[in-house]
């Protein structure tokens, strides 16, 4: 009896560590197997601790379906914008990167160049990856990365139709 007793406290108290467990996990945010990638709780975010940006972790049109783990695309679908447009889809605390920025997501252990397990949306931009960044040459020219390639480049025709990803500064 003293052991079938000691059995069931014991199997409670188990399974309220598992339960304690299982909920601390799923409340915190989460390395992509590249440890330099903090993934946040809900996904839709990527911190760089690198860099100490954090990214949206789908391109601007696409946004994270927690239930199927990856991005999908919205009512635009992979939306590309021109530089001007890319510019306006800043907002609240989100922006633009800088070239140098977007440049620090290039990972030539990749193909495409960037990790695919913090940004998992580049099927929808297959071989033309191109995305801009904040940084203008002139009036007619701008600066973003190739990420199909893995290269930056500037003197991109500001009228090309490209992706956009968003990022802030810190956590």
């Amino acid at each position: 009896m003293l052991f079938q007793r000691t059995s069931t406290i014991l199997g409670a108290v188990l399974l309220l560590i598992a339960t304690f467990l299982i909920n601390a996990v799923a409340n915190t945010a989460f390395a992509a197997p590249n440890s330099r990638y903090v993934i946040s709780k809900n996904s839709s975010e990527v911190y760089d601790t690198q860099t100490d940006l954090t990214w949206q972790r789908c391109s601007v049109g696409l946004h994270w379906k927690a239930d199927q783990r990856k991005c999908v695309a919205g009512k635009r679908g992979g939306a590309e914008f021109s530089f001007d447009e890319a510019q306006k889809q800043a907002h609240d605390k989100w922006r633009v990167p800088t070239i140098d920025e977007l440049k620090s997501l290039i990972d030539q252990s990749h193909k495409p160049g960037i990790d695919p397990e913090a940004f998992p949306d580049q099927h929808f931009f297959e071989e033309d990856m191109h995305y801009w960044s904040s940084t203008a040459q002139g009036d007619s020219s701008a600066c973003g990365v190739d990420f199909y390639m893995g290269i930056p480049s500037c003197g991109l025709g500001r009228g090309g139709l490209f992706g956009v990803r968003l990022v802030r500064s810190g956590q």
